[in-house]
């Protein structure tokens, strides 16, 4: 056998020692569970790639085996994380990462020789309809956005995917695959911007079904966020105000182009003298009535 040239085994060396592990974003605190070694630089965008090695398939191995408890670990934390660096977020890795998944358990993705393996749920009536979207540019990032598997196929997946997550719930030791699919689902309906969580019942690592949630009133999808002016109690107050004054002055001008509405001259120069001297609101004035008076001071007969 020809021995391998320095250069090979160099090249061999470097490929054996590299360190990868599942998709997070750089300087992310999920960063020390999801990549292989906590050494590694959890700075590089480069030191995280979600293969086939990564991906375990039944309930079971994601308690039983390493890889599918480092799977698990990464996964809840990415599912809390807010974490963002420019044009990645913690939560869209966290959809991407399920994505992965579920296409190698139940399409056997990249293809059956490898190592991936295919559920019974992969039928056209109720998971097969999804792999087209599922696999949307290769299930590479580059060539995909987070939510392109929402829209691919007609937007399939949003009708489709109950279907999908009812039949790996019935399925043996698929339970988690079935929450999996219903937190895909919830991506399309929610889609959370970038520092937004994904709103679910709980974690889909669960043999109990998750459901979505209602994103918290301050959260706002991508690409529907306002920045419209809010007006301030103090500027309403000013409003109403200055509305009051504008009505007082339009009745006194009728008032006095009026000749013969004296006592509504007299009744609106008083209104708009009270209303020009705050102070006259709260002074009374005791009511003179001269012939009350002077008939309460004659003799009974």
């Amino acid at each position: 056998m020809t021995p391998l040239s320095t250069s090979s085994r160099f090249a061999l060396l470097f490929w054996i020692s590299v360190a990868w592990g599942l998709q997070v974003t750089p300087g992310s605190p999920c960063a020390s569970v999801c990549l292989d070694e906590k050494k590694g630089n959890a700075l590089d965008a480069a030191a995280s790639t979600t293969g086939l090695s990564d991906i375990v398939c039944d309930d079971a191995d994601y308690s039983s085996s390493s890889v599918g408890v480092k799977f698990k670990s990464c996964m809840e934390c990415l599912q809390t994380s807010t974490a963002v660096n420019g044009s990645e977020s913690d939560q869209a890795w966290y959809i991407y990462n399920l994505r992965y998944a579920v296409d190698v358990c139940v399409f056997a993705f990249p293809n059956s020789t490898t190592g991936g393996s295919s559920s019974p749920c992969a039928l056209d009536q109720t998971c097969g309809p999804l792999k087209g979207a599922l696999e949307v540019g290769g299930l590479d990032p580059d060539k995909a956005s987070e939510y392109d598997y929402c829209t691919a196929n007609n937007g399939l997946f949003g009708s489709q995917g109950s279907s999908c997550s009812q039949c790996l719930g019935l399925s043996s030791g698929q339970k988690y695959l079935s929450n999996f699919v219903v937190a895909l689902s919830a991506g399309c309906q929610q889609r959370p911007a970038p520092g937004a969580l994904l709103s679910l019942s709980g974690s889909v690592f669960s043999t109990t079904a998750i459901t979505f949630t209602t994103p918290p009133a301050n959260q706002t999808a991508a690409g529907n966020q306002s920045s419209g002016p809010v007006l301030t109690t103090g500027a309403l107050v000013g409003i109403a105000v200055g509305i009051s004054l504008l009505l007082l002055g339009a009745l006194a001008f009728v008032c006095l182009l009026s000749p013969t509405a004296a006592i509504c001259r007299e009744g609106c120069i008083a209104s708009t003298a009270h209303a020009q001297d705050p102070s006259q609101l709260h002074h009374h004035h005791e009511p003179d009535y001269p012939l009350l008076h002077y008939r309460l001071q004659e003799p009974m007969p």
